[in-house]
């Protein structure tokens, strides 16, 4: 407890960027749940993919693995990814999300990019999601 607030009463959240920190962070620290939005399975990974003729994901200093850190995860799990992602692959995204133990839900929004997730609703499915967690 941290200031005053359980750990069931807290959402760790992460999008784009973010997920590799926020998968970090929940498995180091207990919650109520974790959600993830257009998740990565390693930034060396998103190197590579972004720099397919470099060995961009043996210099990446900073790797956040999170295919690695997934299953350290104690806490139900929300995956939200677009399935026509132009940035971070949906099928690495999904790969994540395989890797990772129950309770989890996926949450593939049809024909979502990486920036239109707010405008096709994505506020609405975190509200339901979260509201989830406290029910659990």
């Amino acid at each position: 407890m941290a200031k005053g607030i359980a750990a069931e009463r807290i959402i760790i959240v992460g999008q784009s960027l973010g997920t590799g920190p926020a998968v970090w962070l929940a498995s180091k620290n207990s919650a109520a749940g974790l959600i993830l939005e257009a998740a990565y399975t390693g930034i060396d990974d998103m190197a590579q993919k972004q720099f397919p003729f470099l060995p961009a994901k043996m210099l990446s200093k900073n790797k956040y693995p999170s295919i690695d850190r997934i299953r350290q995860i104690n806490m139900p799990l929300v995956w939200i990814h677009g399935t026509a992602d132009e940035l971070i692959p949906f099928s690495m995204g999904q790969k994540l999300f395989d890797a990772a133990d129950q309770p989890k839900t996926a949450v593939p929004m049809r024909n979502g990019g990486h920036n239109d997730l707010w405008e096709r609703g994505i506020d609405e499915i975190i509200r339901a999601e979260s509201a989830k967690f406290f029910l659990r």
